[in-house]
């Protein structure tokens, strides 16, 4: 995830390719403000989940982009990751 790209590896071939992870924000954010920070694989489909970094504090959320083995489609947005934390019981 650190070099925004997804490793595929062939168990049977051993050949190893990669896929560049693109911007699911477009113009919204620059590509090199884009976080990747969560993978997870179904069946066929892997889910990675993005925030960019500078827009977070702008109401820009998370992205969640599926790669079906070819190609990556965003498909899901949040619109803000601004949520309540909750606050230490400090009884005075």
């Amino acid at each position: 995830m650190n070099t925004k790209q997804l490793v595929k590896i062939d168990i049977a071939t051993k050949n190893i390719t990669t896929f560049n992870i693109p911007n699911p924000y477009g113009a919204n954010c620059a590509d090199d403000k884009v976080r990747p920070w969560a993978l997870k694989v179904r069946g066929k489909d892997v889910f990675i989940g993005s925030v960019c970094e500078d827009k977070i504090e702008d109401d820009l959320g998370a992205a969640i982009q599926k790669f079906d083995g070819t190609s990556f489609t965003t498909i899901a947005t949040t619109k803000s990751l601004r949520y309540l934390r909750s606050r230490g019981y400090n009884p005075g």
